[in-house]
Parts: C-alpha cells; sequence; structure tokens
C-alpha cells in the first residue's frame, strides 16, 4: 500500500495523506466521546454525607417512578403527610411520614404540567404549576382537597407577565407570593401586582430571586437570590418593600464558590436553612454573623428544604436534574439517565 501511495502524482499523495489524517482523527474524536459517554453514564450514585458531627442524614421515602424529578416538597404542619411532585410530568404524591410510602394523588397528573413549588394552607395544598418543565409558557396555581379535587385558583395559562415563575409561599393573612426569575421580582396574589423587586447590586448583570419562605415571627418574606446567593428578609406591610429589604447574608463577603441557593426553610428555633443547589448541600443560617454552615452535602439535586415540625427533622429533595437536559460531550447531545430511583432524604440535628 506505501508503495502505491509512492507511485501516485504529489497531488494525489496530498490528498491521500489527508484524507488518512481526517480518519486518525476521526477515531480519536469518537473514542473520546466514547469514553465520556461511558463514564457520565457509570457514575455512582451520590449518597448524601453529614457534614457536621451532630448531624445525621438518612434515605426516607423511594419514588418509584422513573420519571418523578421531585423538585419541591411541602409538609403538613399537623405532621399529616409530605407532600412532593414532578417536575417533569406533574404528579404530585402524598408520603406517609412514618413509613415513607407514596401514594399518587388521583388527578394531578392529568390536571398539573410541571410541579414547581408546594405549599400547604388550611384549606388545602397549593401547587404551582409551570404547564411546562423547559419552557415558558406561564402557570397555575392549583389547590387540591380530597373532598373537592383539583381547581385553578391563579390562572396565569398562555400569559407572559410572570415569565419564570420558581416558588410559592403564604404570608399570615393568607396571601400568595411567587418568585419569577425571568422579571427579578417577587408577584402577590390576589393583588396580581409585582410585590417585591431585586435591589440593585454593585456589578451585578442579572438577578434570580428564586426561594421563599414565611418568617411568621417577624411577619416578613425570606427571600434568596439563587444567581448571586444574597438572603433578603423583606416586611411584607411595608409601604415599599424595597426599602424595607435586609440583607441577611450575601456571598460576596466572604468570597466563596457559587452556592444556587434555592429552597428554604425555617426550623422550630427559627433558623434559616436553604438547599444549595450549585453544591448541592444543606446550609444553615448563623444570624450572628450571617455566615452559612454545611449540614450536610453530596446529594443528586437539593433543590429544596422543609422541616417537619412534629418529628424535628428536615426533609430535603434528591432528584437528579442534570438529566433534565442532554449533556453537550464535543459536538454531541447525550441523553443521560437519571441515577434512579429519586428519593426524598431525612436531615437531623441533634441539639
Amino acid at each position: 500500500m506505501i508503495r502505491r501511495l509512492q507511485a501516485l502524482p504529489p497531488t494525489q499523495r496530498q490528498w491521500a495523506f489527508l484524507g488518512l489524517l481526517a480518519a486518525v482523527v476521526a477515531i480519536f474524536l469518537a473514542l473520546a466521546v466514547l469514553v465520556l459517554i461511558l463514564i457520565a453514564r457509570s457514575s455512582p450514585r451520590l449518597i448524601p454525607v453529614a457534614l457536621q458531627a451532630n448531624v445525621r442524614v438518612a434515605e426516607f421515602a423511594r419514588l418509584s417512578d422513573p420519571q418523578a424529578y421531585p423538585a419541591a416538597l411541602a409538609i403538613d404542619p399537623q405532621g399529616q403527610a409530605i407532600f412532593t411532585g414532578s417536575y417533569v410530568h406533574g404528579a404530585v404524591w402524598r408520603i406517609d411520614p412514618q413509613t415513607g410510602e407514596a401514594d399518587e394523588l388521583l388527578g394531578s397528573r392529568t390536571n398539573v404540567g410541571s410541579v414547581t413549588a408546594l405549599a400547604v394552607q388550611p384549606d388545602g395544598l397549593y401547587v404551582l404549576d409551570r404547564i411546562d418543565p423547559l419552557e415558558a409558557r406561564g402557570f397555575i396555581v392549583w389547590r387540591w382537597t380530597a373532598q373537592e379535587g383539583w381547581q385553578r385558583r391563579i390562572d396565569y395559562e398562555g400569559r407572559d407577565e410572570v415569565l419564570l415563575p420558581d416558588d410559592l409561599a403564604f404570608d399570615g393573612q393568607g396571601r400568595a407570593y411567587i418568585s419569577d426569575r425571568g422579571r427579578d421580582a417577587v408577584w402577590r396574589f390576589p393583588d396580581e401586582a409585582m410585590w417585591w423587586r431585586s435591589p440593585q447590586v454593585e456589578g451585578a448583570q442579572a438577578y434570580a430571586p428564586t426561594g421563599l419562605a414565611y418568617l411568621p415571627d417577624r411577619d416578613a418574606m425570606l427571600i434568596g437570590d439563587s444567581l448571586l446567593d444574597i438572603l433578603y428578609q423583606v416586611d411584607v406591610e411595608a409601604d415599599d418593600p424595597t426599602l424595607a429589604t435586609v440583607v441577611l447574608y450575601d456571598r460576596r463577603a466572604s468570597g466563596g464558590q457559587p452556592l444556587g441557593l434555592d429552597g428554604l426553610t425555617v426550623d422550630g428555633q427559627g433558623r434559616v436553612v436553604v438547599a444549595a443547589l450549585a453544591t448541592n448541600q444543606i446550609l444553615a443560617l448563623n444570624p450572628v454573623d450571617g455566615t452559612l454552615t454545611a449540614w450536610a452535602g453530596n446529594y443528586r439535586g437539593s433543590s429544596d428544604v422543609a422541616y417537619d415540625v412534629q418529628r424535628g427533622r428536615f426533609i430535603v429533595t434528591n432528584w437528579d436534574q442534570r438529566s433534565l437536559l442532554p449533556l453537550p460531550v464535543l459536538f454531541f447531545q447525550v441523553p443521560i439517565d437519571p441515577h434512579l430511583p429519586f428519593s426524598l432524604d431525612t436531615l437531623i440535628v441533634e441539639e
């Protein structure tokens, strides 16, 4: 073969060399893509670990549905049930707080499109429905009770006033608050008005108000910015909420890595606890010096955390959100299967 190539005219020999070089490069690229795909698909299922001596973590409830993607959760204050739902297809599950057994709520999958947030009120379970997990199509807030089923309470389907709804919380008067990462704002209902805008931050090019939690002892709303990693406290009765905004935590003061502050909760001692999706950790705010302490980590997707008042424990989502979108590998988009099963985990702080 070499003699045949040497016998070719110079121009043909150059083209033959280039063709051979291209074939070798293509083989190496294919092997590299194959190795990266194998690494991505064979990586082990992460197991949460405690990061403090007085913290215990454990798996609590497994969801058998391979498309469960439990991004949000809520707990009945009376301790009768824990609720979570699928970010992908809208099913909502009621979980027994003792056994961890999950039962799908009748009609949830046919009514709800994408469970983005959940909240339990005296008159029922409220579900923030993004309609489509990957596209902006407006939103719906559903109310569910065992007696009345599913009812639309706020209907913005097909409307773009609220661009990227993320979290849902209620204040002491039963008013609903929805964070909007697309508009850098928090909306309040039934006012149907933009209640709060992200304060200007020096050097910031964008904002992302995400997690919400009501602080009843302060009659204030806690707002977390997942892009800037700032925690705000806002008086819900202020005439101008922006002027009544207090910064509880600002990552720029510590210069640490991005945390992706997401779901928020408050425990029985008034401690603010937050799920950090970028680092897959659960963090607690020190009210004295404004620092965050990592209680647990190594989650597959810690986007929300809720406090179980009756049992003195935290429930954490663990939902492997990386597989929602294909993994870009060189010039290819490789679908990645989630590490199943999806689960909710417990976190207990021993005092």
